[in-house]
This record gives C-alpha cells, structure tokens and sequence, in this order.
C-alpha cells in the first residue's frame, strides 16, 4: 500500500496539538508517517514534541524563530518521504477513516481529493460543509470549493513550489488553484472526514478585515486565468471583508447562481 505522509504545523496551541495528532495516530490506514513543524512555540510545544513516542513513524522539526504558516508547511513538504500528502491545521481533527477513504477513492482521473467537513463552533454546535463533489478550474476561480486541506501527490506540490510565502492569507487557496489548474479536477468524498474548529472566527477571509490584502493579492495573481464572472465575485468577496458590501450590491458583484447564499452571508453576517 502507498505511504502517506501527514504534517501538522504549530504554534503555542499545545493542547489542540495533542488532540490533533492523536486523530492521526488514530487512522485506520496504517502505512503512514506524521510530521510536526514548530513554528516558534514559546510554550511547552517543543518539549513535548522532543519526548513524543509515536505508534507510527514520526519527526518533528523547530523553527526557533516564526517563520509563518507558509514556511512552515513548505518545510514538512521538503520532509515529506510519502507518494501522497495531506495536512492538518493544529486544532482540526480527522475522522478515524480519513486515510482509508482517500486511498480508496484515490484515481488517475481525479488526483486532488478534499471531503466533506464539520465546523465546530464555541458552544459545540456543529455544521457540515456539503462541498461539490467535483471541483474544476472554472468553480475553483470563483471561490475555494476545496477547503483547507487537500490529498495528493506529494511531488505535485513540490513541483508548484508549496506554498506562496508572500501572501498574507489565502495560501491554501492560492496553492490550489495552481493544482488544479496543473493536474485536472479535484474530487470531494462526500463524507465528513474532518473538524474544523471556528471558535476563534476561523480562518475565513470574512472574519478578519485586515486578511483581505492576501487574498486580493491572490486575486491579483490569478486574474489572468479568469473571465469577467469570476473577477467580479472575487471582488465581491473582497469587498465583503473590507465591509463594503450590501445586499444590494450582491446582485450586481455576483452570479446569480449564488445570489441566494451571497444574500444569506449578508444576513446573517457569516
């Protein structure tokens, strides 16, 4: 069976961390390595990273000074000895089967795979993001269909470069679009394979006013590669994190197809 490798990448979050990595210890696919990047914990991170004993094969390596979540994760790909890849962000957790599912869903016609996830607010309610079940070029421009994590090859990402360390947000998105666009369709299980905690706000462009430079320099980036629809709903959603958006103004920035979400965010301010 194919090796996968799977990297958490931290910082001063330790007991999210312990929780994160028991949910890999805890796959049913066994053919795997974990690798932890510290990205300048002052915590205990550190310490409990050096006296960790894993069941499976595990490395860890410290950045002594931040380095910020692009490096970081660049870092674990250069580390990576698995043909797939996948992350998890520190406070996320997989279901048990993750793995398993996407070794099996795994095909040369859909080499990008995601799943369904669960967002887990504060007061422990949780909702599942049903995502497309194939995601092509053309949606991926519109908006990241894909979520925060992606399975793959992991020479595809050495290939694209990783991350974009000069974006100061959407560096996941970035780097998928550059994957899809390189390698076809991604496909989503529709299953819910992950957690993903939002009770600090998330990692969501609408949720903090000053992530929208990233993500409008991703735009900027990739704005060769889409049509006149795709470039007004992504200034849309910079102008929603700049605030400047209403639900008027929806009908004009956004396709109709997603008039009735656009509006819904507007209501209810998500």
């Amino acid at each position: 069976m194919p090796k996968i490798t799977v990297y958490i990448v931290t910082k001063n979050r330790i007991d999210q961390l312990k929780e994160a990595i028991q949910s890999v210890e805890g796959q049913s696919y066994r053919d795997f390595e974990l690798i932890v990047v510290d990205d300048g914990s002052t915590d205990a991170t550190a310490e409990y990273l050096q006296n960790y004993r894993s069941t499976t094969p595990f490395r860890w390596n410290r950045n002594e000074i931040s380095l910020g979540a692009p490096a970081a994760r660049n870092t674990a790909i250069d580390m990576a000895e698995g043909e797939f890849i996948t992350g998890l962000d520190d406070d996320d957790r997989f279901h048990p089967d993750r793995l398993t599912h996407f070794i099996r869903q795994w095909n040369p016609e859909a080499q990008i795979l995601t799943s369904d996830d669960v967002f887990v607010r504060a007061n422990g309610s949780r909702v599942r993001w049903r995502k497309k079940e194939i995601i092509t070029l053309n949606d991926i421009l519109f908006k990241n269909h894909i979520g925060n994590q992606v399975f793959t090859r992991t020479e595809f990402l050495r290939q694209l470069g990783g991350f974009d360390q000069s974006l100061t947000s959407a560096q996941d998105y970035d780097l998928w679009i550059r994957l899809v666009a390189a390698h076809g369709l991604a496909k989503s299980i529709q299953l819910p394979l992950q957690e993903i905690s939002i009770s600090n706000g998330g990692n969501r462009i609408s949720n903090d006013n000053r992530r929208w430079i990233g993500y409008y320099n991703c735009y900027v980036k990739h704005k060769r590669r889409m049509d006149a629809q795709h470039r007004k709903f992504q200034l849309h959603t910079i102008r929603q994190a700049q605030k400047k958006q209403t639900i008027s103004s929806v009908i004009f920035w956004v396709p109709p197809r997603f008039w009735l979400k656009e509006i819904a965010k507007q209501i209810h301010k998500t």
